[in-house]
């Protein structure tokens, strides 16, 4: 039963009650901006309410349709500035020639060769003091620029013709007759050269896992450098070398060709160059990790751009790299 208000009794205060919109009706609203103000037939929540000015209502419909009206809206997209490429690609120095060899030159100096022999030849002393007479080793003669040529020649050969082992290419049986390689060097004298080429003497550090071919790295990642800058469209991605011997950081990558080997990270070309490598040993480096990165892999595209960035091109990459940094 409603009571009315007698002569003693005081009036109990109105509460106003307004009709405001939910999130999903206003964006509802901007979708359809132009109904008429009569045709919105939104479902509202009631709330109480002390303010007038802490909600939208239905009394600001109007106002909301006006201020999204024609002029303030375009169909056409906005247009991002394209950013230029300022990068001069191609050879930094040019070769002497332009026969394959003398591009290879551009990569292999003779400091490289140099280096090479000097650090076999000391090698094969060290192991030469620890074997036995009758060792192959004891018929050791130091090795020279011009034969350390001619042994990384038959070793890249040994790449287009493949045979089981490599005593084969020895062989003078006619199904295996390569007169090339008995030609230039003898079968023992290049499996000597195998056996003690070498990259350091240093002593082990603990900290490196690739402290013998450091050196090696560093030397292809600053010689691509020296000669060469790519052109505006690089590429990031994994790639393994066979290896299925012991050792504490072979990777396992299911989707590649070489499922088990050693990991490495390569910056490269559309065309397959590669232009610098780094390689994965399942730690982290003081060379690789940087101050201002939050993850691994950030680190690996931070150091595989260095010396690119801001030059304009165009990096892809998988979602293993993907990262707002």
């Amino acid at each position: 039963m409603n009571s009315q208000p007698g002569p003693s009794r005081e009036r109990s205060p109105v509460v106003t009650r307004r009709k405001t919109l939910t999130d999903e009706q206003l964006l509802a609203l901007l979708q359809e901006s132009d109904v008429d103000d009569g045709d919105s037939d939104f479902e509202v929540d009631t709330e109480e309410s002390d303010s007038e000015d802490n909600f939208l209502t239905e009394a600001d419909i109007p106002e909301i349709r006006h201020s999204i009206s024609a002029e303030h809206w375009s169909s056409n997209p906005v247009q991002v500035p394209s950013i230029p490429f300022i990068g001069n690609a191609g050879l930094k120095v040019q070769p002497k020639g332009h026969e394959p060899i003398d591009y290879f030159d551009l990569l292999v100096s003779d400091d490289f060769y140099n280096f090479i022999v000097e650090e076999t030849n000391f090698y094969a002393i060290e192991v030469l003091s620890l074997s036995s007479e009758k060792s192959r080793i004891t018929h050791w003669k130091d090795l020279t620029t011009t034969e350390l040529k001619v042994f990384l020649g038959l070793l890249y050969h040994t790449g287009t013709i493949l045979l089981n082992k490599l005593e084969d290419y020895w062989k003078q049986d006619d199904l295996f007759n390569i007169p090339c390689f008995k030609k230039h060097m003898s079968r023992n004298r290049f499996l000597l050269i195998l056996r003690v080429l070498h990259f350091s003497h240093d002593a082990v550090d603990p900290n490196d896992r690739l402290f013998k071919i450091k050196s090696i790295v560093e030397y292809f990642n600053n010689k691509m450098d020296e000669v060469y800058y790519p052109g505006k469209n690089l590429s990031i991605d994994e790639s393994m070398i066979l290896w299925r011997g012991r050792l504490i950081f072979r990777q396992y990558i299911q989707g590649k060709r070489h499922k088990f080997g050693i990991k490495l990270y390569i910056l490269a070309e559309p065309n397959g160059l590669n232009l610098k490598i780094m390689i994965y040993t399942g730690q982290k480096l003081s060379q690789l990790e940087q101050p201002h990165s939050n993850s691994h892999t950030e680190s690996v595209v931070i150091n595989l751009m260095e010396g690119k960035l801001y030059k304009g091109h165009s990096l892809y990459m998988d979602n293993y790299y993907n990262s707002v940094n």
